[in-house]
């Protein structure tokens, strides 16, 4: 048997764009925020290379996760509530399954609230680390409007692109997709192999997330110059969190950063009291510009490897009866879980 037919038989289905709203009720759950790799429309959009299975269970949404590139299973972060009784169930039953399947049990992209919560649960031994180049960035919605709309260097910022080009902007629909994909191929596939684009191409990303904006309740905007786009961004707002999800810019239009940011804020993100601009994949240019667009602070994603799990025999779990009561998970000597 399979992981994909092991998967199916434990009730997980794959991942698609009907299915955020399943996935909304466990983020509005959330003690703190998650990943931008954990938004819904970042994990539809690279649903080709990194290809998710979901169920709930437990009073979480548990995800699993093939990475195409680096060709093996992660189980993704619990969506939910995190209680360390509640985590600890959950994690119980996971790594039951993943034992059953006879692979590793790898969590990938935690956030840094939630790792008390794995490091806690009875039994558990892990091997963790993180990657410099895929933490978030993170900005205060104050300081993104200073610093990444007004711009640092005011003689190049919105206002000069607005005065020198004479542009349109439109809200982004379906009915954009193939300018759109016209504009990647002109600005990055004639200049680049496929074998480039690591983590999926990037034509297929831009696809599954256009084609699927109101399911994803994601919104963008395109730019147009002369007939053509020279620029499209995507953005999604949860509970304060704003998200960046794509942005594409043609060279040479100085001031359309800040402009498709001005835009996009204005539009969409003005609940956002803080902006996830995702990571820098370790891309030396990437991370220069990252840096200097304003204050930020970087929020790690862990990965975790289970080493050893030993549950203890006085650990007991709880099961509600049938009039609603019950008692939450204990360790021996009264200590809560």
């Amino acid at each position: 048997m399979n992981m994909e037919q092991r998967l199916a038989g434990e009730g997980f289905r794959k991942l698609s764009a009907k299915d955020r709203e399943r996935f909304v009720r466990y983020y509005d759950q959330m003690n703190g925020y998650w990943a931008s790799s954990l938004c819904f429309a970042d994990m539809v959009a690279w649903n080709d290379s990194f290809i998710i299975y979901w169920k709930e269970t437990l009073g979480y949404m548990e995800c699993a996760a093939y990475d195409t590139e680096k060709k093996r299973w992660v189980m993704l972060p619990f969506l939910g509530r995190y209680t360390e009784g509640g985590i600890s169930r959950a994690l119980e039953q996971a790594v039951s399954f993943w034992k059953g399947a006879g692979l590793p049990l790898i969590i990938a992209d935690a956030a840094e609230w939630m790792m008390p919560y794995y490091k806690k649960a009875p039994g558990a031994s892990w091997e963790i680390w993180n990657d410099r180049g895929l933490c978030d960035y993170l900005y205060t919605a104050e300081d993104f409007c200073r610093y990444g709309i007004e711009g640092k260097e005011p003689r190049y910022n919105w206002k000069y692109f607005q005065r020198k080009y004479q542009t349109e902007t439109e809200l982004l629909t379906p009915g954009h997709l193939e300018s759109c994909l016209d504009f990647l191929e002109r600005i990055w596939c004639s200049t680049h192999q496929c074998e480039e684009c690591q983590y999926g191409c990037l034509k297929k990303t831009a696809a599954s997330v256009i084609t699927s904006l109101d399911q994803l309740n994601a919104h963008g905007i395109a730019v147009i110059y002369e007939g053509r786009i020279i620029a499209y961004s995507i953005v999604s707002c949860y509970h304060g969190l704003g998200f960046f999800e794509f942005k594409k810019t043609e060279r040479g239009f100085r001031g359309i950063n800040e402009y498709l940011h001005k835009e996009c804020f204005q539009r969409f993100l003005r609940e956002a009291k803080v902006i996830n601009y995702s990571e820098d994949m370790g891309l030396e240019g990437l991370r220069a510009y990252k840096s200097r667009l304003a204050p930020y602070t970087l929020a790690p994603r862990y990965e975790l490897k289970l080493l050893e799990y030993r549950l203890p025999s006085h650990f007991r779990n709880c099961e509600k009866d049938t009039r609603g009561g019950g008692k939450e998970s204990t360790m021996e000597g009264g200590k809560r879980v």
